[in-house]
């Protein structure tokens, strides 16, 4: 079982802004902190992957909204973290029994509302912005107010 799965089993997620894969490996997306003007684009960079290692913070996750594809097995789950600013979404495989990638930002806010559309998570903060995610988790991420 990979460190990233125990942890989510737990109910704990890695102080990491990026992409988190149960292989352990993070594809880091750099923090711009509100107020911020919008549509912004964060650059989900595989260029500076990093990954999960002894000395990774983790912070406790609760969720507050789930959603579910059926036709494409998967389930999304989004939520707030240990401090105030903090929020992420959650990509599931097998409708919730297999982790594909977990976003966590310190600079989002909490996640309260969570779709899946055709090729994209759009995970909507607390500030009202909605935040597309590709489900691939490659490219860029759109933040819209």
């Amino acid at each position: 079982m990979s460190v990233l799965v125990k942890y989510w089993q737990e109910e704990r997620i890695p102080i990491l802004n990026g992409i988190i894969f149960p292989d352990g490996a993070v594809w880091p997306v750099h923090p711009v902190d509100a107020p911020r003007d919008s549509p912004l684009r964060l650059r989900i960079r595989e260029d500076e992957q990093a990954t999960l290692g002894d000395d990774t913070e983790w912070t406790s996750c609760s969720p507050l909204m789930e959603a579910a594809n059926i036709d494409l097995g998967l389930k999304a789950v989004v939520g707030e973290c240990g401090m105030g600013g903090d929020g992420y979404v959650a990509l599931l495989e097998n409708l919730g029994n297999r982790i594909r990638w977990i976003a966590f930002f310190d600079f989002s806010n909490p996640f309260e509302h969570v779709s899946l559309e055709v090729n994209q998570v759009v995970a909507k903060n607390n500030l009202g912005e909605s935040w597309i995610i590709p489900i691939e988790a490659k490219g860029v991420i759109e933040v819209r107010s």
